[in-house]
């Protein structure tokens, strides 16, 4: 909780919910890849598919896609957003399955190229094991759609023993009502079976490397975060030190004499705020009797200037005034600080003109 009282969202969310933002874009391009690459055959009386269910699903998927990704956008714990988007993303890959077989499933043997996709994106921006889950999953659906589909691989595993022939039956006896994009098409059990195993194999690199990239990802942000972490506190640095001297000290631009940095103490001794400092100079905010000495200590280089008499707020003051040169980033600034003079035997020795 931070000091003004609201909860602070954790970064590891922050950036999460930034990575979920790639995969919710994923997956509308992965629907509107499916739309045109099925559309467009369908429309032009190449492809022989109900396009209406493909259409609908399409759609009824993405409004899906957008209300979780506006929901998981709520939630404020890492696993419950992980939960959420792990969800999604496995949904997405039985999805795929479902529009290919819509498509003519094993007759339209490219479509399956789709689930690429997903685990690449699955695995670039989430954990390691949710690439090969996902990878999974895909060899998975594509196997199933696939047993579904094609009478002929059906009778093909049911031949490897009693085992296969128990699993076969667990399938659903959908080939009637599969798509069949290319009635006269025959394809030979083998032909199959090597494509799903060609399918199986180069999902499975994918996934590996996915998984190579993505650790060299993490590890580029996290030199990266590092080095903007430092970056950060370098540049904090001087100002911090600035702000904490015990003495009024301020740093100013040699050309205008506009202050960039002031100490605390010389804002207490100089009766000023931060928000005036906008507006003012260094003689704006001390009058000094004798100013153009301090201006030749500023814009030469440097010096001090024992007692100079400015008045401040309407009171006369006696200085020490310090000034060292500082060059930082192609520009000049002076190092400015002062201590008040408050002994009267040193005043009356050196004179006020000094």
């Amino acid at each position: 909780m931070t000091t003004d009282g609201t909860h602070r969202l954790d970064d590891g969310v922050r950036a999460l919910k930034e990575r979920k933002r790639s995969i919710d874009d994923v997956w509308l391009i992965v629907c509107c890849t499916v739309f045109m690459a099925t559309g467009v055959p369908w429309y032009l009386r190449l492809l022989d598919i109900d396009f209406a269910p493909i259409a609908w699903s399409l759609f009824a998927y993405g409004v899906g896609c957008v209300g979780s990704s506006i929901v998981a956008d709520r939630f404020e714990t890492r696993r419950s957003l992980l939960l959420v988007v792990g969800a999604v993303n496995l949904a997405g890959v039985i999805f795929l399955g479902w529009i290919w077989h819509l498509t003519g499933g094993v007759q339209n043997p490219m479509f399956a190229l789709i689930f690429v996709l997903p685990v690449v994106a699955g695995g670039l921006a989430l954990v390691s094991w949710h690439t090969y889950a996902m990878a999974a999953l895909s060899i998975g659906t594509v196997v199933t759609v696939a047993l579904i589909d094609a009478p002929e691989l059906h009778w093909y595993v049911t031949q490897h023993g009693p085992w296969a022939r128990k699993v076969m039956g667990v399938l659903p006896a959908a080939s009637a009502t599969a798509a069949q994009p290319f009635p006269g098409l025959s394809m030979p059990p083998s032909y199959l079976f090597v494509q799903l195993l060609l399918f199986v194999v180069i999902i499975a690199t994918v996934a590996l490397i996915t998984e190579t990239f993505s650790a060299l990802l993490c590890r580029l942000y996290g030199r990266v975060e590092s080095s903007a972490a430092a970056l950060a506190r370098a540049e904090t640095l001087p100002s911090d030190v600035l702000q904490a001297a015990p003495t009024p000290s301020a740093l100013v631009y040699v050309d205008t004499f506009k202050i960039a940095y002031a100490s605390a103490s010389f804002l207490h001794h100089m009766v000023t705020t931060a928000d005036d400092l906008l507006t003012k100079s260094l003689f704006g905010v001390a009058e000094f009797t004798y100013p153009e000495v301090i201006e030749s200590l500023i814009t030469k280089s440097g010096g001090s200037a024992p007692l100079a008499a400015c008045r401040v707020g309407g009171e006369l003051r006696v200085a020490s005034v310090s000034v060292d040169p500082v060059s930082h980033g192609g520009r000049r600034y002076a190092y400015v600080s002062s201590q008040d003079v408050r002994d009267l035997e040193a005043i009356r020795d050196h004179g006020l003109a000094a």
